[in-house]
């Protein structure tokens, strides 16, 4: 079964779609789930630059297929309502996004942490605004969804201002299409739309340089799944760290095998990792071992500034959110 990464839509944060050798439908999925035997390790994960190393991994052939299956989804969405259903083990995510899913019941435990935005998210207005204050009374366009509300949320808070004194316009389709035919005085907005913008005027008012460890991606898996996988996980996470040290080591090489799934040329591709930190081994264990306190201390944050409800069961009952015992001890 084909599982290269390609897509033709307009680059979205959260929401690539695939089309062509890409699994797009239900019905493509149900293929794979109905296998015979002993089944692999299943994880979906759309397209996005920093879950593409495991994908690298699987395209080097480290990855065992016998073992592990990277499962292509068209969003976040599809991939925890795959998981809710027990056609996925796991899935790349939002840290915002596990919370949401814990909060509802699903056993999800973060075992990797993919990247952090440090500026790939900013709030950016016209030439004739400034500052944040300056915001009051004004127009900002942005997608209705957790990252925007974050990102946002902790620019009025920077500024003292409140929802109640601007006026959202939503944005449905490309972001720079919404800069261009709607005109507001602002804009919530993702590389590389943001790059795009600055260079036609518009100015960076706050990025998520200023909401440390808040936008996060992380590899999520159900917890009744973690104890019989322990050895798929740890190869498909030395999988992603190779492809890591690939990327850093022959970024050009990397780049070029990396363009086709992230619909550009091989030149471009670093543009769109620019802003993102891409946490290696040492950085992942630092994160992740008990008792965590940065990533516990955002996930507090989060669930406090979204108004995520706790989960229902008993704190003794709840599996932890974080894990770093499948991190491998060293890379191949």
């Amino acid at each position: 079964m084909n599982h290269s990464r390609t897509f033709s839509t307009p680059f979205s944060r959260r929401h690539f779609l695939r089309l062509g050798a890409g699994l797009t439908t239900a019905a493509a999925l149900g293929g794979l789930w109905g296998c015979q035997g002993k089944k692999p390790l299943r994880i979906g994960a759309q397209v996005w630059p920093g879950y593409e190393f495991m994908f690298l991994a699987q395209d080097m052939g480290w990855l065992d297929p016998k073992e592990i299956e990277l499962v292509s989804t068209a969003t976040s969405t599809e991939s925890i309502k795959a998981i809710a259903s027990g056609r996925l083990d796991g899935a790349a995510l939002t840290l915002d996004e596990v919370l949401r899913a814990r909060s509802q019941g699903l056993p999800l435990q973060v075992v990797l942490i993919f990247d952090i935005s440090v500026g790939a998210d900013a709030l950016l207005a016209t030439p004739a605004i400034h500052s944040l204050d300056e915001l009051r009374g004004k127009r900002i366009a942005m997608e209705f969804n957790a990252t925007s509300e974050i990102l946002l949320s902790k620019a009025l808070e920077k500024s003292h201002l409140k929802k109640s004194d601007i006026t959202l316009i939503p944005i449905e389709g490309e972001h720079a299409m919404t800069w261009k035919n709607q005109h507001p005085d602002a804009i919530v907005t993702y590389e590389p739309t943001v790059s795009k913008l600055e260079s036609e005027g518009a100015i960076r008012l706050f990025d998520s340089r200023e909401t440390p460890n808040m936008i996060i991606d992380v590899l999520a898996v159900l917890s009744d799944a973690l104890s019989g996988e322990h050895q798929a996980l740890e190869t498909l996470i030395s999988g992603h760290l190779q492809g890591l040290r690939h990327w850093r080591t022959n970024q050009i090489d990397t780049s070029y095998r990396l363009a086709r799934a992230l619909r550009t040329n091989g030149d471009d591709v670093a543009k769109l990792f620019q802003h993102l930190q891409l946490p290696d081994i040492d950085y992942n264990r630092h994160l992740l071992s008990s008792p965590s306190e940065e990533l516990t201390r955002s996930a507090r944050e989060i669930i406090d500034l979204l108004n995520i409800p706790l989960p229902k069961t008993p704190p003794e009952r709840t599996p932890p959110l974080f894990l770093a015992d499948y991190l491998p001890e060293s890379l191949p």
